[in-house]
């Protein structure tokens, strides 16, 4: 009961990690390496007080589903911040391609207005492309919006989903290695 027990603990001490917000991105990635290093230590000690085998042992593989129990938070916190960066990359690259095709309307505005392509005449360039760029409110941070609140609603969702899904299957585990090893 000195490895099973602490090491259960420390797992369910991980799905903690699930309900840290995503703008912690430190906080989350510390907590779940201070667990790896409680596990770790809790081997260590097991490793010395149990007697050498050459196959792979019962406390070995207790072991190996705990810690990947520890790395599964991590992984899908590393993937999903991953998913938010293409997204929000993808985002600004629209928004820059957008921008360009009503600066390059605006210029055709100018010259159509008198002007020439530098801003002389009666409006310039930049007045045009702000004019249009307002009128359509492309991907403009209005103030008071967290453009960020997408993604946190995402991450949200996939942490629930997590925080449900992670006590059933270890608890299933715990089944089936209970009944497989303790008989």
């Amino acid at each position: 009961m000195t490895t099973f027990l602490p090491s259960a603990v420390i797992v369910v001490l991980s799905w903690a990690s699930f309900i840290i917000p995503n703008q912690r991105i430190p906080s989350r990635f510390t907590y779940l390496a201070v667990l790896m290093l409680a596990l770790v230590c809790v081997i260590g000690a097991s490793e010395v007080s149990a007697p050498r085998a050459n196959v792979f042992t019962a406390l070995q593989l207790w072991f190996l589903v705990c810690m990947l129990f520890l790395l599964a938070p991590a992984v899908e916190f590393g993937v999903l911040l991953l998913r938010q960066r293409r997204r929000w990359r993808r985002r600004h690259v629209t928004a820059v391609r957008q921008r360009g095709k009503y600066e390059a309307a605006a210029g055709g505005a100018a010259a159509a207005l008198g002007g020439d392509a530098n801003g002389a005449g009666t409006h310039s360039i930049s007045y045009i492309s702000q004019i249009c760029i307002a009128k359509k409110n492309f991907f403009t941070i209005k103030a008071g919006e967290d453009p960020m609140e997408e993604f946190d609603d995402e991450f949200w969702r996939y942490d629930r989903i997590y925080l449900c899904l992670f006590p059933v299957l270890f608890f299933l585990f715990n089944i089936v290695y209970w009944l497989t090893y303790a008989v």
